[in-house]
C-alpha cells in the first residue's frame, strides 16, 4: 500500500469504524500527510508503507519537535494522537507488527478555562441581529439555537430539517463519537428557527436536507459560521476573542451560575466524562469572584 492508497484508508477507518467528526477527520489526515512530508524530507523511504515499521521513536520526536515552534502544545498533541491511531490501523490491518509510537507521552499542555461571555453581552449579540431577510434570519437562529442547546458549531452545520421539531421544542443532534442527544430548545429559539424556516426556500435552489444554508444553496460550514458570528460582535461593540465555541461555554456557565445540576449539564453538553464538564465549575467561581470584588463593600 503506498502513501496515497493509506490516506484513503485511513480516512474511512476514521469516518466509519471510529465515527470520527468530518472536523476531527480532517485535522488528522492533514496532520499524517504533513508527518510523510517531514519523513521525505529527512530521505526517509516510505514509499510502501509498511516501512514505517522501521521508523524509530526519535523520528516521531524529531518531527514533533520541528513543529513544536509553529503551534501550540495541545496541537502537537494532536499530532501525536493521529500518528498513534494511525499505527493502530496498520497493525489492525496487519501491515505492520511494530508500533514505534507506542512509547511516546503525549506533551503536556495546560488546561485553560473555557471562557464565556456575560448574558447581557449575548442578548446584545443576539439583538445585534435586526434584519428580516433570509440571511439575517438565519444568522439570528443560528446564534440563538448556538446558546439555547449549547450546540458544537460542527454539530450546528450538521443540523438537517428532520432532526428538528419545533412544535415539542426538541433538536436531535449527532455528536463526537457519532453519539445522538436529544437537546430542548429555549422558545426565543423555537421563534427565531421558524421564522427562518418560512423564508428559507429563497435560498434552496434544490432539494437539500441542511437546515442552514449559505447564500448559494448548499449547507453553511463552520467557518462561515464563525465569520458572521465575528461580524455581529464587530456590530454591537463587543470587543472580545469571541468565537462560536465561546456560546457553548456560555451556555454551560449561565446554567451552572443559575443552580444547574452539572450532570444535567454533563447531559446536554455532550460529554463523555464528567471531569470536562467541571471546568466550568472553576469557570463559574471565577466570574462569581470578579463579582464579589466589584460589589462588596468590605472586599478589598
Amino acid at each position: 500500500m503506498n502513501p496515497d492508497e493509506l490516506q484513503k484508508a485511513f480516512a474511512d477507518y476514521l469516518r466509519i469504524e471510529r465515527g470520527y467528526s468530518e472536523h476531527t477527520l480532517r485535522n488528522y489526515i492533514s496532520d499524517i500527510i504533513i508527518f510523510f512530508d517531514y519523513l521525505k524530507e529527512k530521505n526517509i523511504d516510505i514509499s510502501d508503507v509498511s516501512r514505517l515499521e522501521s521508523l524509530e521513536p526519535i523520528d516521531i520526536r524529531g518531527f514533533l519537535a520541528s513543529r513544536f515552534k509553529l503551534n501550540k502544545a495541545s496541537s502537537n498533541q494532536r499530532r501525536l494522537s493521529a500518528i498513534k491511531t494511525l499505527y493502530r490501523f496498520l497493525q489492525k490491518r496487519g501491515l505492520i507488527t511494530g508500533n514505534p509510537s507506542e512509547i511516546i507521552s503525549s506533551p503536556k499542555t495546560e488546561k485553560s478555562l473555557p471562557k464565556a461571555i456575560s448574558v447581557d453581552e449575548v442578548l446584545a449579540l443576539i439583538h445585534s441581529i435586526d434584519g428580516s431577510d433570509v440571511l439575517d434570519l438565519r444568522d439570528r437562529a443560528m446564534v440563538e439555537l448556538m446558546y439555547s442547546s449549547g450546540l458544537r458549531v460542527s454539530e450546528l452545520v450538521s443540523i438537517n430539517l428532520t432532526d428538528i421539531d419545533l412544535s415539542n421544542a426538541t433538536l436531535r443532534v449527532i455528536g463526537k463519537g457519532r453519539k445522538e442527544r436529544i437537546l430542548p430548545i429555549g422558545s426565543y429559539a423555537v421563534q427565531s428557527v421558524d421564522e427562518y424556516i418560512r423564508k428559507r426556500g429563497e435560498l434552496s435552489k434544490s432539494e437539500t436536507e441542511a437546515l442552514f444554508l449559505n447564500k448559494n444553496g448548499g449547507r453553511i460550514t463552520t467557518r462561515s459560521v464563525a465569520r458572521i458570528v465575528k461580524k455581529y460582535l464587530h456590530k454591537c461593540a463587543i470587543n472580545k476573542n469571541v468565537s462560536p465555541h465561546t456560546l457553548r461555554h456560555s451556555f454551560a456557565t449561565h446554567l451552572l451560575g443559575s443552580g444547574a445540576d452539572i450532570r444535567f449539564i454533563q447531559e446536554l453538553l455532550g460529554h463523555a466524562s464528567l471531569s470536562t464538564t467541571q471546568r466550568y465549575t472553576s469557570a463559574s467561581i471565577e466570574h462569581l469572584m470578579q463579582i464579589y470584588d466589584k460589589t462588596h463593600p468590605h472586599s478589598k
